[in-house]
């Protein structure tokens, strides 16, 4: 019987230190590939979490899901927005007023950066590297810019689309 007290109280111990950050945080951000094991750990293992979470909190806690590490040539991501459709709380991560998906495209320059010593602010020398590095940059300011703007729009406010 003492045992059985013992496991649980760690159990429950384990469930609220991970439970801190995410109900801390201004924005729950979750960056995951495109590959199907990733995605059915997400869909299945974190967002129970966050459904026993929002049950004991009786208050909706969402996530967002950022594509990362994203093949550079692919396209289609219907498989994830059908996962992601039965989830009620983790939600695509997209730009409010652009109203596409926020990528993290896999690129060669990050190695390429690193391996050469560079700091993340210091352009490489050649002008194909150069041009991969502003694709990354552009990525990368996207993905702020996406986070600024989901932070300051008020949680009721609804970001039309007039395109």
């Amino acid at each position: 019987m003492t045992i059985n007290i013992s496991l649980s109280i760690v159990v429950a111990l384990i469930v609220f230190i991970h439970a801190l950050p995410i109900l801390g945080a201004d924005i729950n951000i979750s960056p995951t590939a495109d590959k199907t094991i990733e995605l059915l750990a997400l869909v299945t293992a974190y967002d129970s979490t966050l459904h026993q979470l929002s049950r004991k909190l009786r208050k909706n806690i969402s996530c967002y899901v950022l594509l990362n590490r994203i093949h550079h040539s692919a396209k289609d991501f219907s498989h994830i927005d059908s996962l992601l459709s039965k989830s009620k709380h983790l939600k695509m991560l997209t730009h409010p007023l652009l109203h596409h998906k926020i990528i993290v495209r896999e690129r060669v320059i990050y190695d390429q950066i690193l391996l050469d010593g560079l700091a993340i602010n210091e352009l490489p020398k050649n002008k194909l590297d150069k041009r991969h590095f502003y694709s990354a940059l552009r990525d990368i300011e996207l993905l702020r810019d996406s986070i600024i703007l989901h932070l300051k729009l008020p949680k009721h406010k609804k970001v039309h689309n007039f395109s």
